[in-house]
């Protein structure tokens, strides 16, 4: 099982990641043990002093910088503006810490998500925010695409610590158990992409119509894994013996 119920959305799978878009941003199965079911040491940790609204309630970890906190408040802000239920449902999840530990990137690992260090919950991020893209895809390196992709991995994270919280999934003892945890995950992940399908993220036309045929792409196919016995494998396959 995950230590400190910590939860990894890992990427690197090559047929999977061909095939599903985001879903290859795989949780981590089994036994895995990762940086993030470890109290960020206090040194680490300061809290932005910020006027903006869209970071009240997160704190900053490890090595991000000023672009990651702006393109975290840019982020959220058009949550706000274009698709205020979904800005909502990561505001609700706060208080937060949010990190990253380019390491966890190193070892294939997006995204892993904690609860809670006292009463926040904690999402590591292995690459600085809006970098991650599928390089063997030059649609998903549009900025639309990764700022979907970013969105679609917190909205996945935060999910994890809403559900901790409210006592679910506390525990991974077996394969059932696992996908369980995780499909409320990717559930969460693929509904997003649906949503954003409908909204416009983009002044340009030409962008526009760049990140939608990749987002629809997606979501057909992440529909589609979300049925496939591989895709568990892939996330869980460490209680199968």
């Amino acid at each position: 099982m995950f230590k400190s119920n910590g939860r990894s959305h890992k990427f690197g799978f090559k047929a999977l990641f061909v095939a599903v878009g985001l879903f290859t941003l795989a949780i981590a199965s089994g036994t895995q043990a990762h940086a993030a079911n470890d109290a960020p040491a206090a040194n680490e940790i300061r809290l932005l002093s910020t006027p903006l609204d869209a970071l009240d309630g997160i704190t900053f970890a490890g090595a991000y910088g000023d672009d990651d906190v702006a393109y975290l408040s840019e982020s959220l802000q058009m949550l706000n503006d274009k698709m205020p239920a979904w800005a909502e449902y990561i505001a609700q999840a706060k208080p937060l810490i949010l990190s990253i530990d380019l390491t966890e990137g190193a070892h294939g690992r997006a995204a892993i998500a904690k609860c809670c260090l006292g009463e926040r919950g904690v999402i590591t991020f292995g690459h600085h925010f809006g970098t991650l893209a599928d390089s063997s895809d030059p649609q998903s390196e549009s900025p639309e695409a990764r700022r979907i992709t970013f969105l679609a991995t917190l909205a996945h994270e935060v999910t994890h610590i809403r559900d901790q919280r409210a006592g679910k999934f506390l525990t991974k003892t077996d394969y059932k158990s696992c996908v369980a945890a995780e499909k409320s995950g990717l559930e969460k992940q693929l509904e997003f992409q649906q949503d954003a399908l409908n909204a416009e993220l983009s002044n340009n036309a030409t962008s526009a119509q760049t990140y939608r045929a990749w987002l629809e792409q997606n979501v057909k196919a992440e529909a589609r894994a979300l049925k496939s016995r591989d895709l568990w494998n892939q996330y869980c396959g460490a209680f199968l013996g």
